[in-house]
């Protein structure tokens, strides 16, 4: 098991963050998840993949979690 093999998701949504601990991203948006244990349920906290340095929170109900199936398929 390599440290690399990070969750990754798909964004639902475009998510405008609140907070500067937020992550912004727009529908479409691949986001590799960092951490899924935040101190809120209902967020995680990841980087966006195209540009990792975009680091924040982001609500769980934004995006879809991408089984290793799914990360073979480009659309």
């Amino acid at each position: 098991m390599g440290g690399h093999n990070l969750r990754r998701c798909r964004a639902l949504y475009d998510c405008e963050a609140d907070n500067d601990d937020e992550l912004t991203f727009e529908e479409g948006d691949v986001i590799l998840v960092l951490n899924e244990e935040t101190e809120d349920e209902n967020w995680m906290e990841g980087v966006l993949e195209a540009d990792t340095a975009k680091r924040g929170l982001f609500p769980v109900s934004f995006v879809h979690m991408l089984d290793e199936e799914e990360d073979e398929i480009e659309d």
